[in-house]
């Protein structure tokens, strides 16, 4: 039975064209006018340059995807683009495109209903990991600015990790380079990339490690959002920087990353400095050190030849040393003299002091005195007494009296002086039984001046006929006690 079907069924076949032509007379009858349909953007991508000639697009929903169509004469009217993951409704024409065996969505209008089920369940997601505060910049770490070891998870075979290589190699080519391969799309991408992941950050092997893939729509992108992943990168023990797509995609994974790139290329840029631009350092480091090497040479020759100079002429030296050494001596000579003289003009000045005071020339000045009154006494009498005789009788007889009591309290007051002067003097000290110590004929008055071994002369009441000389055996200071 099986067989004659069979057999009948090849009898009626129909061709590749007639086959088409009834699909295009079917969706002609069940769609003979614009319809007014609603699902999410996806895959945008325009054609022509400079000038668009269309744009293209997936509309879908959460079972089927169909794709769609605005050509140049409809895009003037709509002006703005859809954006990816945005939900729309689009007023469309259905048709068959017989030649590519697929159905046709020709756009007119398109209006927007609002953010699409997918970009707000990636926002949901997004404000639940600023809340729990993994997308706070104090987590970022800084990149390390010279690396050896760099390590790349993407696919090996990738455009991204071709152009990660080239740029690597261009500009750091001391930096050692390993693939984590995985599959960066589809449904098994996310679990591979979480394995390449945990394998680059247990291996403790790279310095830095990138993320990246190429651009795409965002469907193509939603390995990218996978939380699991996500968090993988968040709690990274290395810098990670995340290059996912082109300037205008951003995944889950560039909020938790330490350093989000624009693409992949970016990405190597951000993880490698310029060779030249380290190059360029090092040529200026290297002239700035040579220059201070320089100039700390030149300082040291400097002061070398300096010292040099001052010990070129030893006897240079030695005549400053004696100038000053004559100086010091003519100042302390000039001090000598200045004391001596100071010494004997006081010692005159205490001499003619004592000189005045002496007894014999108190007597002589009180002689002298005593004239001087005695002729002027006689001078005021002479006019009062008619007869000379008798003022010679009555002067006599006054003035006798009268000097006899003068000189005999002179010379009282000059024997009570004798007697003092008696008693002052060394010879009456030397005649109670006191000596005094005279060294190198100097009288000494202090026995701390004397030292152990001096050679000393005792004066006594008989010096001028005996002369006694000692020597000090010892100097002992006595206490209070």
């Amino acid at each position: 039975m099986s067989n004659h079907f069979a057999e009948q069924n090849t009898t009626n076949a129909l061709s590749v064209t007639q086959l088409s032509s009834l699909i295009q007379s079917a969706v002609s009858t069940a769609f003979p006018q614009w319809i007014w349909l609603e699902g999410e953007v996806s895959g945008f991508k325009t054609w022509g340059r400079p000038i668009v000639k269309g744009w293209f697009f997936d509309l879908k929903d959460e079972r089927t995807t169909l794709p769609c169509a605005v050509w140049a004469t409809d895009i003037r009217s709509i002006k703005t683009p859809p954006k990816e993951g945005e939900r729309v409704r689009a007023l469309v024409n259905v048709s068959w495109a017989s030649k590519q065996g697929r159905l046709s969505l020709h756009v007119k209008r398109i209006e927007a209903v609002g953010i699409g089920a997918l970009l707000a369940d990636i926002e949901r997601r997004r404000q639940q990991l600023v809340a729990e505060g993994l997308t706070d910049p104090a987590r970022k770490r800084p990149l390390p600015r010279f690396p050896t070891r760099i390590g790349v998870v993407t696919s090996a075979t990738s455009a991204a990790m071709a152009d990660v290589g080239q740029i690597l190699r261009a500009r750091w080519p001391l930096a050692a380079l390993r693939i984590y391969d995985s599959q960066v799309q589809g449904d098994v991408a996310p679990g591979q990339l979480i394995r390449a992941l945990k394998h680059a950050y247990s291996e403790h092997w790279a310095e830095v490690v990138l993320v990246v893939r190429g651009g795409g729509s965002l469907t193509d992108l939603m390995a990218f959002n996978d939380d699991d992943l996500v968090r993988v990168v968040a709690a990274a023990p290395m810098p990670t920087i995340t290059g996912v797509g082109h300037e205008t995609d951003t995944t889950l994974v560039d909020w938790v990353s330490d350093r989000y790139a624009s693409t992949p290329s970016n990405a190597a840029e951000l993880a490698s400095p310029d060779q030249q631009d380290v190059a360029q350092v090092i040529a200026g480091a290297r002239t700035r050190i040579a220059r201070a090497s320089w100039q700390r040479h030149q300082q040291r020759r400097q002061h070398l030849d300096r010292v040099r100079r001052g010990l070129s002429n030893p006897a240079r030296l030695l005549a400053g040393q004696r100038t000053r050494l004559d100086q010091v001596s003519k100042a302390l000579t000039q001090q000598a003299q200045w004391r001596c003289t100071a010494a004997r003009t006081r010692l005159n000045t205490l001499a003619m002091r004592l000189h005045h005071r002496h007894p014999a020339t108190q007597v002589a000045l009180q002689r002298d005195r005593n004239r001087t009154l005695a002729q002027r006494l006689a001078r005021a009498l002479v006019p009062t007494l008619a007869n000379p005789r008798q003022r010679l009788h009555h002067s006599h007889s006054q003035l006798l009296p009268s000097a006899k009591r003068r000189l005999d309290s002179v010379r009282q007051r000059l024997a009570h002086l004798t007697t003092r002067l008696a008693a002052s003097s060394p010879t009456q000290v030397l005649q109670r039984g006191y000596a005094w110590v005279e060294v190198a004929g100097q009288i000494v008055s202090h026995g701390a001046r004397l030292s152990a071994g001096a050679a000393i002369q005792l004066r006594m009441q008989d010096h001028d006929q005996v002369s006694v000389t000692a020597r000090v055996e010892s100097v002992q200071p006595r206490g209070d006690g």
